[in-house]
């Protein structure tokens, strides 16, 4: 039914940005030894799409998150700067930098 769709939508919801009826895409990120305990398995998730993937030998921690529009998770990046990578895709990436280029310059 109608009603159970948008049931399991809400379900999914992660924030406010979150799109309705948007195909997910997922990206590859990377929190530097420094922050990694906060992504680590044994802790709460910060974001509800939040998946473990490995813990590497330096330390950092690799993890995904799922997104229906970059500004569903480039704010909780940004947060994490200078400690967090953007490892795919790469559009997202591009996106982050362009933003941080925009930012720099506002604040020269």
């Amino acid at each position: 039914t109608q009603i159970e769709k948008y049931f399991k939508y809400l379900k999914n919801i992660q924030n406010p940005m979150t799109l309705y009826g948007v195909d997910k895409e997922v990206a590859h990120l990377l929190a530097s030894p420094k922050v990694a305990k906060y992504f680590k398995p044994n802790m709460k998730q910060l974001l509800s799409s939040q998946t473990f993937i490995a813990e590497r030998e330096d330390g950092s921690v690799e993890f995904t998150l799922e997104y229906t529009q970059p500004l569903e998770i480039l704010p909780f990046i940004k947060r994490w700067l200078p400690s967090m990578e953007i490892l795919e895709p790469q559009e997202l990436k591009d996106e982050l930098k362009e933003h941080l280029q925009k930012a720099i310059k506002i604040h020269n």
